[in-house]
């Protein structure tokens, strides 16, 4: 029973005997939420949708009931009640009418308890009337923290029925058993889903076999509620994408890409040798702070993307320039000091020794030049996160 509820319990006492009477709540809702005898409402369902809102915020369940009729189909008379009214019926189902017997069925509990609570609406000359109005109830309210949860709460919007369509497809059930990590966090988010990090027994094998180099991007949001998608990818000995893991969070901050890495550990059991993000400074704090043994490195793609942007419009058209370069970033072949004279040579032969974008890259060379990474085993994530983003597609 909530706190806001009270109870009322009526008793009458004979010499030696002691009869026992319904106990009944009664809410104490916003007056202005509350029906009450004789008020109209222009049309029965803004009567019925005025009902259905009380009892919402005092804590129970409605079912619509008796309806009659004119001869022309308007209905006169209309009974709403709540949903815990009356009591189920108990029907035999274990014989057959030929009297053989049939494999016992599975029978819901059901919630009925004779429930007195109710309304009633009326016609009255063009408005429905309310004629009745019965508040108490035989059984104790719904508190505030389970409300959410009440049937009325509970309707499913296209977004959602889409995304449970998309679930089954992909036989993910609520009898499937995963390694889910999920925080309910406060502030602007209280009682919402925030972060959701998810590895099931296959990926976590594939992680074992293949997990040599992973891949990580979180640009793709969720049309419906805009939460960061992040699938962990790597490659197996076809060629092709595994998933490791996958994660969703509503901030791409510090915080939220230091929970994701954590509960990879846990899940893994270890980290990668290298990983491969965007840009993202707080992914690189993060992966320095809880990966410190893996070799952290730079999406090529991502950068490279950004040149025609950096340079001006003018050099972006140059397509003299733009080969010069790239042959210069993509070759998988030469040394440190090969590509050190390359980058310079084509800088200088262009007039970009002042660029600060250019300056800044070329600092950070040893994050994502291929000719510093020789050392290292990619598993053909060599270049770019763009596995990772073709997994976004996927799911």
């Amino acid at each position: 029973m909530g706190p806001n509820d009270h109870t009322v319990e009526m008793q009458t006492c004979d010499k030696e005997e002691t009869v026992d009477v319904p106990k009944y709540w009664m809410t104490t809702s916003d007056p202005s939420l509350k029906p009450v005898v004789g008020q109209r409402f222009e049309s029965l369902e803004s009567g019925i949708k005025f009902y259905i809102k009380y009892a919402s915020a005092a804590g129970f369940d409605v079912r619509r009931s008796t309806e009659i009729k004119n001869k022309y189909g308007v209905s006169m008379k209309k009974y709403l009640v709540c949903s815990r009214e009356g009591y189920k019926e108990a029907k035999d189902t274990d014989l057959m009418e030929s009297g053989a017997p049939t494999h016992p069925k599975h029978r819901r509990t059901s919630n009925r308890v004779g429930c007195i609570a109710k309304i009633i609406f009326r016609l009255n000359g063009e408005a429905y009337e309310v004629v009745s109005f019965e508040e108490r109830h035989t059984h104790d309210l719904c508190g505030d923290s389970y409300k959410p949860f009440m049937k009325m709460n509970r309707k499913l919007d296209i977004g959602h029925q889409h995304f449970i369509a998309n679930c089954a497809k992909a036989n993910i059930g609520p009898s499937k058993t995963f390694n889910l990590y999920a925080e309910m966090v406060g502030g602007t988010n209280k009682d919402q889903l925030s972060r959701v990090f998810w590895a099931d027994g296959v990926a976590r094998k594939q992680f074992s076999v293949f997990g040599e180099a992973m891949a990580f991007d979180a640009t793709y949001q969720t049309n419906k509620y805009k939460l960061v998608f992040i699938p962990f990818t790597g490659v197996d000995h076809h060629k092709r994408c595994v998933t490791f893991a996958a994660g969703l969070i509503a901030r791409e901050d510090e915080d939220s890409h230091r929970w994701l890495l954590i509960n990879f550990k846990k899940a893994m059991g270890k980290t990668p040798p290298i990983t491969i993000t965007d840009q993202d400074p707080s992914m690189k704090v993060v992966i320095a702070m809880e990966f410190p043994e893996t070799r952290h490195r730079f999406c090529m793609w991502h950068i490279m993307s950004k040149v025609g942007d950096k340079v001006g419009s003018e050099m972006a058209k140059d397509t003299e320039f733009r080969r010069a370069l790239n042959s210069v970033v993509w070759n998988e072949n030469c040394m440190p000091e090969e590509f050190e004279n390359g980058w310079n040579g084509v800088v200088h032969k262009y007039g970009l020794q002042e660029n600060g974008w250019l300056k800044l890259m070329y600092e950070q060379r040893e994050s994502w030049i291929p000719a510093y990474f020789q050392d290292m085993f990619m598993g053909g994530l060599l270049r770019t996160t763009s596995r990772s983003e073709s997994e976004n597609s996927v799911f």
